[in-house]
């Protein structure tokens, strides 16, 4: 009976030092899970902070973008309608008779070398 009850007291004294280890490990697994939350969290909050920074210089250079979009879609425009321009008055110079070419021709001359149209002057 004695050796029954000292070998009851060694596995209630297994199980409770068993029991202290177990509850002791895990306090330290806690405390190193808490450790490591708030990095984490230290962590995201500074991510958060660039994510909103990068959303507004995003937000700006969107602006930017859109501004020279529809900078360019005028500047298209105009282009396009100089094009045309010239175009149809490289449609009309076609049908100038030799008269109306004279004229267009001397008005694009620059002061003082006017076109000299007499072809039988002698030297």
């Amino acid at each position: 009976m004695n050796n029954c009850k000292v070998i009851v007291m060694l596995v209630i004294g297994a199980v409770l030092t068993g029991v202290y280890f177990f509850n002791e490990n895990k306090e330290k697994t806690l405390r190193v899970y808490k450790e490591e939350l708030m990095l984490l969290k230290a962590q995201n909050d500074t991510l958060l902070w660039k994510n909103k920074k990068l959303d507004k210089r995003h937000e700006g250079l969107k602006i930017k973008q859109d501004s020279l979009k529809a900078l360019l879609v005028s500047k298209t425009k105009r282009i396009n309608e100089l094009k045309q321009l010239k175009y149809e008055k490289i449609n009309a110079i076609e049908h100038y008779t030799n008269d109306e070419l004279y004229l267009f021709f001397s008005k694009l001359a620059p002061r003082g070398r006017e076109f000299n149209t007499d072809s039988t002057r002698a030297e």
